[in-house]
This record gives structure tokens, C-alpha cells and sequence, in this order.
């Protein structure tokens, strides 16, 4: 067997495999947590704006109060469009995976690492 030597990114780093391996188990063992919680926070969102139009739709206002409506619902609809984003994110890094079987993967080996660097 032939061997090439080809630059990668980790040539030259003072690379912290330990930091890596953290960093993997806690996304693996966070994540589906963490889709839950704003999934959750979306439906809050959604609930507050239902709220907004509802308030416009019952009531009249003054010019001064419909542009205080006007910012709150844009705010509103700009804090679910980055939930959204995250969560798109969270589904495209996640979709098809065992989330368990590769938490428990980077567990054991976060072990090995620990027990190998003493």
C-alpha cells in the first residue's frame, strides 16, 4: 500500500480531541431536547401573534397604537422565522440519524480518551 501525504485541516493545529468529543456528546445528548424546546417556543410565538391579530381584529386603534402593533407583530414574526431557522438546521444535522446510538457511540469513546490520556 501507497501512501500520499495530502494536507488536511487538523495538519498544523494543536488539535484538542478531547474538546471535539465533548463537544459531540453534548449535541448528541441535547438535541432532541433541544428541537422539543423550540418547537415549543415556536408554538409560543404563534400563540402571541394569534393574540396580536386577534387584538386587531376586535378592537380600533389610533395611528400611534397600530404602529406599536405593527412593531410588536414584526417582532414577533422575525423571532419565529430564526426559531424556524434553527430548527431546520437541527432537522437537516439530525435527519435519518440514531441520535441514540451515536450518543452512546461518542460516550464510549469519550470514555476510551479519557482513560487513554489518564
Amino acid at each position: 500500500m501507497s501512501y500520499l501525504r495530502k494536507e488536511t485541516i487538523f495538519d498544523g493545529r494543536d488539535n484538542d480531541w478531547m474538546d471535539f468529543v465533548l463537544k459531540q456528546v453534548e449535541f448528541y445528548q441535547n438535541v432532541k431536547q433541544y428541537i422539543t424546546n423550540i418547537e415549543v417556543d415556536i408554538t409560543d410565538v404563534d400563540d402571541a401573534i394569534t393574540k396580536v391579530i386577534d387584538e386587531i381584529d376586535e378592537n380600533s386603534f389610533d395611528i400611534i397604537q397600530d404602529g406599536n402593533i405593527l412593531i410588536q407583530l414584526k417582532k414577533l414574526i422575525g423571532q419565529r422565522r430564526e426559531l424556524m431557522k434553527q430548527l431546520n438546521c437541527l432537522h437537516i444535522l439530525t435527519a435519518n440519524l440514531d441520535i441514540e446510538m451515536i450518543r452512546e457511540e461518542y460516550e464510549n469513546r469519550l470514555e476510551s480518551i479519557r482513560m487513554f490520556l489518564g
